[in-house]
C-alpha cells in the first residue's frame, strides 16, 4: 500500500461544483522531514508540495478528513505506522471549497487503501451558495 497515486474529486449538485485532484505518498514510517502530525491510529501526515504551499485551514481541512478514515487506515496496514504525505493539490479557484480538502483526502484513501466506510456526502445550500456536508469534514461547522 506504499507509493503514490491520484484521486480526482468532483461534486457538482448545484450551480457550481468543487473539484480537487489530490495526489499524495504512503511512507511506512512517516514523513521523515519531522513535519508530520498524527491524525491518529498511527497515521501521520506531512507535505512535499509542489506548486503553491496550502494555507492553515487547507491544512486542518486535510487533517480532519484524514482523521475521520485514520481507523480505517490502521486496520487496513494492519495497525503499522503510516505516512500520508500530500504533494499535490490542485484546483480552480471558481470550482472549490475548503470543506472538499477533506472529502478529496477521504476519497484519496478509500481509493489508496481499499477502503469501504461511506464517504461525506453534500448538498447545496442556495441561501448560503455552498454546499453543507453530512459530516463536519472541516471542524467549522
Amino acid at each position: 500500500m506504499n507509493g503514490q497515486s491520484t484521486y480526482d474529486y468532483k461534486l457538482l449538485k448545484g450551480p457550481w461544483g468543487i473539484r480537487i485532484e489530490l495526489t499524495a505518498d504512503v511512507l511506512p514510517h512517516g514523513d521523515d522531514d519531522g513535519e508530520a502530525h498524527s491524525v491518529g491510529n498511527g497515521v501521520w501526515l506531512g507535505y512535499r508540495l509542489e506548486g503553491s504551499p496550502l494555507g492553515k485551514a487547507e491544512k486542518q481541512a486535510l487533517t480532519r478528513g484524514l482523521g475521520l478514515v485514520s481507523g480505517e487506515i490502521s486496520v487496513a496496514v494492519d495497525g503499522q505506522q503510516v505516512g500520508v504525505v500530500i504533494r499535490s493539490v490542485r484546483f480552480a479557484e471558481t470550482d472549490y471549497q475548503v470543506d472538499g480538502l477533506a472529502a478529496a483526502v477521504m476519497g484519496w484513501a478509500a481509493e489508496h487503501f481499499g477502503l469501504s466506510g461511506r464517504l461525506p456526502t453534500a448538498v447545496f445550500d442556495r441561501s448560503e451558495n455552498r454546499y453543507i456536508y453530512d459530516v463536519p469534514v472541516s471542524g467549522t461547522r
